[in-house]
Parts: structure tokens; C-alpha cells; sequence
């Protein structure tokens, strides 16, 4: 299922979001959808939908695709911005809503080494991804945390997140990318022991590294 307004004439059913997050273009929200049927309206921003609660019956629909069965945990759906698409849920359902602001694609697909437009999603309705999986639980997981980690962590995982949507959900391929150097990793070593009493972002790293965000995220 994926992030969205909810229509029905009757008895519209709602998304109820439970608690956000916003780090670093990537923004994170544990949501709950009641019984019903829903619309994802076309929005400028891409959207991921991924089912965390107990399996549901679903029926999805998304630019001219649909797929009928349960939605088990793990599963996830992707609307590209300026998509529409829908959804029906036979009982009330628990996903994590994650929202791509255009810059986090964007820095995603420079680390890349990708054209820009090789950055957009593709529309995709119950897909898997082990990698995935991980990054999203991991969101989810700091989300619940009454101490959660350093914004650097939730940052890159937020990165780390758009960079494999981007690598393996767009039809892209990707090329390889080499890792730091000796001497930028000594600069960028250097700069945390000499912070240590400072909550360091990727931008810091990646300035002492001297490459741009997107780039230090994949190299490193």
C-alpha cells in the first residue's frame, strides 16, 4: 500500500499517522490504515508504502497495474511523484510511509553515477528487497527508540535507503563505484577524533573527504 489520501463517499476510511520523522530528504512516518479503499493522489513526491503489520487482503492498483492477494510483511509498494494509484484493504493495516523529497533522489543518483533521469521510480506493487527490508525496519526501529541514535545514522540509512530504490527499482544500472582513498579516509578519520564532543552530519564528512554528499555516502 502506499502513502495517501483516503476516499469513500459513504464511510471514508483514514491513514492515521502514529509518529514522523524527517532526516536529510527522506521522511518517515509509522501509519496505520483502517478497512477500506484508498487513493494515493498524484504528489511531487516519490512515495514508498511498506507493510509491517499482520497480513491483510489487498487489491492495488497503480498507473495501469494491479495486483490482487495478501500483503504480508515486507512487502512494499512505490508511487513515483505525479503518479495516482489506489488501494482496498480487507481489515485495518500497518505500514511505514516513506516520502523521497526530489533532493534525495537526486544526491542518490549522483552517488550513483547515474543521468538525473535515470532517478525517478518506477511503480511497483508488492515488490521484496532484503536490503530494503533492513533499511526501513532500521527507520522504523529509530522512529520507536526513546533515544534514538545520532542524526548522522538516521540520515545515512535515509540515503542509504534512496540510493538502493534508486540502483535497483528504477531499471538503472549501476556502475561501480570506488571507496575513499587512504588519505581521505585520514581526513575524514582526523575529523571525528577532533569533533568527538560534536554530533558530526554527512556534510561535515563529506567537506573533510572533499567530494559532495551523495558521492561520500556511496564511496564510503
Amino acid at each position: 500500500m502506499a502513502d495517501g489520501e483516503a476516499f469513500n463517499r459513504n464511510d471514508p476510511p483514514r491513514i492515521h499517522r502514529l509518529v514522523t520523522g524527517d532526516w536529510g530528504g527522506v521522511v518517515v512516518a509509522l501509519a496505520r490504515a483502517d478497512r477500506g479503499l484508498h487513493a494515493a493522489d498524484p504528489q511531487d513526491l516519490d512515495r514508498m508504502g511498506f507493510h509491517v503489520g499482520a497480513p491483510v487482503r489487498a487489491d492495488c492498483w497503480c498507473e495501469g497495474r494491479r495486483l490482487s492477494g495478501w500483503q504480508s510483511p515486507g512487502d512494499f509498494d512505490l508511487i513515483p511523484a505525479g503518479a495516482r494509484g489506489a488501494w482496498e484493504d480487507s481489515s485495518p493495516a500497518e505500514f511505514v510511509s516513506v516520502r523521497f523529497r526530489p533532493e534525495a533522489l537526486a544526491q542518490a543518483t549522483e552517488a550513483l553515477d547515474l543521468p538525473p533521469e535515470r532517478g525517478r521510480l518506477a511503480p511497483r506493487l508488492r515488490a521484496r528487497d532484503p536490503l530494503v527490508q533492513l533499511l526501513v525496519l532500521a527507520l522504523r526501529d529509530e522512529l520507536d527508540c526513546p533515544a534514538p541514535g545520532p542524526a548522522l545514522y538516521r540520515e545515512s540509512l535515509g540515503q542509504a535507503l534512496a540510493r538502493r530504490l534508486v540502483a535497483q527499482h528504477t531499471g538503472a544500472v549501476r556502475p561501480r563505484i570506488s571507496g575513499l582513498s587512504p588519505r581521505q579516509l585520514d581526513r575524514v578519520v582526523e575529523l571525528v577524533e577532533a569533533e568527538l564532543d560534536r554530533e558530526l552530519s554527512l556534510a561535515d564528512l563529506a567537506a573533510a573527504a572533499g567530494v559532495s554528499i551523495s558521492h561520500f555516502t556511496a564511496m564510503f
